[in-house]
């Protein structure tokens, strides 16, 4: 069920980018925003935006996880935050692959030995 309601929000909310791949660091930096809203729990949150970042960051983590060393007890929320903080304490990287960024932030807080 989440894997289809990634796929439906992927294709919702995907722009038509002529390039190699599909999003950007910049592409989530509002959807982290709306992201720490919902775990903050605000009431003017923009879900969708919320949930569109918590898929990308599932679907790439899964996508490549055999690349990954995180431990076997790394929360969901854990994940969120770890790339979450990378992205928006490196903003000269925004303009890169956001699958990269993600890569780069789990990398950066657990890295293989």
């Amino acid at each position: 069920m989440l894997k289809k309601a990634f796929l439906m929000t992927m294709l919702a909310l995907s722009s038509s980018n002529a390039s190699a791949y599909f999003l950007v660091g910049n592409d989530l930096i509002e959807p982290i925003r709306e992201y720490r809203k919902a775990e903050r729990g605000d009431t003017d949150t923009d879900y969708s935006k919320a949930w569109y970042y918590r898929g990308y960051v599932l679907g790439a983590y899964d996508a490549n996880d055999v690349r990954y060393c995180t431990p076997k007890e790394l929360t969901i929320t854990q994940l969120m935050a770890v790339i979450a903080k990378y992205i928006e304490d490196n903003p000269k990287y925004w303009s890169e692959p956001a699958d990269e960024l993600v890569f780069r932030a789990i990398n950066a807080d657990f890295p293989c030995k």
